[in-house]
Parts: structure tokens; C-alpha cells; sequence
């Protein structure tokens, strides 16, 4: 008697399967935290416009611009601003000149 005939091996297909699973189970939770991200971003630029409405609503000033409208102009006379960058302007003088001491010279004249 001779060996049994034993048919061929089955040929398998090749996996493809971890070449799909393994990058979803990586970049799902990527994914959903990019989500929530976003979202939380909404709800705070949505909680934002509601608050600038509230404050628009009330009158108050809401930008730099705004604000400086509410206050009268200071006259030069009243402006301490104005000696305390002639006093920069000198000390700046002695540091070596800068770009300051040309129009605080003019101002120092003016005194």
C-alpha cells in the first residue's frame, strides 16, 4: 500500500484585517478628543458674543477706543505726561541719544 493522497494546502488569504483595526483603535481617541476640543471652543466663543451683546446692550464700553471716548481730552497744560518723556528724553541723552530725544528737544524749547 501506498501514502494517502493529501490535497494540497489551502492557500489562506493574507490578514488585512490588523492593517484597518490597529490605526482606528490609534487615531479614534485623536479623533474624539479633537472633537470635544471644538466644541468646547464653540460654546466659549458663543458664551463670548453673548456677554459682549449683554455689555453693548448696557452701554458700557467695550474696547480701548470705546473707553478712551468716554473721557475728555486732557489739555497740555494739565498733561503731566508731556514732562515726564522731556525727563525721558534728557536721561535718554545721556544713555547715548535714542529716538525720543529730537521731539522731546522740541518740547524742552517749548517749556
Amino acid at each position: 500500500m501506498s501514502a494517502p493522497i493529501r490535497p494540497p494546502p489551502l492557500l489562506r488569504k493574507p490578514r488585512y484585517w490588523p492593517l484597518v483595526i490597529i490605526p482606528i483603535c490609534l487615531l479614534a481617541p485623536l479623533v474624539m478628543l479633537l472633537g470635544a476640543f471644538v466644541a468646547y471652543r464653540a460654546s466659549n466663543a458663543i458664551a463670548v458674543s453673548r456677554l459682549e451683546a449683554k455689555i453693548k446692550q448696557k452701554g458700557e464700553p467695550l474696547t480701548l477706543a470705546d473707553l478712551a471716548a468716554t473721557y475728555p481730552p486732557i489739555p497740555d497744560e494739565e498733561n503731566g505726561a508731556i514732562l515726564l518723556l522731556v525727563g525721558l528724553t534728557r536721561f535718554d541723552g545721556h544713555l547715548g541719544g535714542g529716538a525720543l530725544t529730537e521731539s522731546a528737544n522740541e518740547q524742552d524749547q517749548d517749556c
